[in-house]
């Protein structure tokens, strides 16, 4: 994806079906320019572990209606 797409910097994925936050770190980890990904309404299961290069140059993450804790989002 990387080759086709290396310049998207904002992506929606809004009600996206990722089964888990290991499917989106290999996402960001294919995107690196990316700096804003919506993930409004996204139930992937949590992923205690993500990869913490998978979105180096994130600088807006949005996740509204993800029934995420405050701690999981402190991890991602």
């Amino acid at each position: 994806m990387s080759a086709a797409t290396p310049r998207v910097t904002e992506l929606d994925l809004t009600g996206a079906l990722f089964p888990d936050w290991g499917e989106v770190a290999l996402l960001g980890m294919e995107l690196p320019a990316l700096r804003m990904l919506n993930l409004s309404q996204t139930r992937a299961r949590f992923d205690p572990a993500p990869n913490p290069s998978a979105f180096v140059s994130l600088e807006t993450l949005i996740l509204n209606g993800c029934a995420l804790e405050w701690g999981q989002v402190e991890v991602i």
